[in-house]
């Protein structure tokens, strides 16, 4: 069992439910998915794949292409074409996204920032520029260099920023979460 979803199972149920009262056990916070979205300025394939197996080995989840939706002359983007790359991951397969998230990959920032900002009660989000963090593409740095920030958002049934707050801490999430 991964350690992250064996935490979540035996402590951290047992904790926010001796610090919350909840109705029903189905009521207790749980990590519903984590979205990873990387935006790409210029829609060819040059500057697509690398942000596509990028994702993918980050994952090891097949990612989607995101498609505009409309015209934008400013961006310079057509109709239904290719703009960005996204994954959802649910389950077991976040929780292990998020182990290695905080044992692997934040400890590896170069410019740490110390708070991150809880912008409602069910979701935060954050974005990674320094992408050679990950060790799966510091092999290939030369073909992933030109990604720009990886945007992770993690939707939770919390209810409250307090829920939330103890939720991350309990995974020894680093840095302080602020409310917005």
């Amino acid at each position: 069992m991964q350690p992250f979803f064996h935490h979540y199972r035996t402590t951290l149920k047992k904790d926010l439910s001796s610090r919350f009262i909840y109705e029903n056990p189905t009521q207790l916070p749980k990590l519903k998915k984590i979205n990873l979205n990387i935006g790409v300025k210029e829609s060819s394939l040059k500057n697509i794949l690398p942000n596509f197996l990028g994702v993918e080995f980050i994952t090891s989840k097949y990612p989607q292409l995101t498609q505009s939706s409309k015209n934008s002359v400013f961006f310079n983007l057509k109709k239904n074409s290719p703009n960005g790359v996204k994954v959802d991951l649910q389950g077991k397969q976040a929780y292990l996204f998020l182990q290695k998230l905080i044992l692997q990959t934040i400890p590896n920032f170069k410019n740490r920032k110390d708070a991150f900002e809880i912008s409602q009660s069910s979701s935060f989000s954050f974005s990674i520029r320094e992408l050679d963090s990950f060790q799966e593409l510091t092999l290939f740095y030369n073909f992933f260099k030109n990604i720009e920030s990886l945007d992770i958002t993690f939707q939770v049934t919390t209810r409250t920023p307090l829920e939330l707050a103890l939720f991350l801490t309990s995974f020894k999430f680093p840095g302080s979460c602020v409310r917005k």
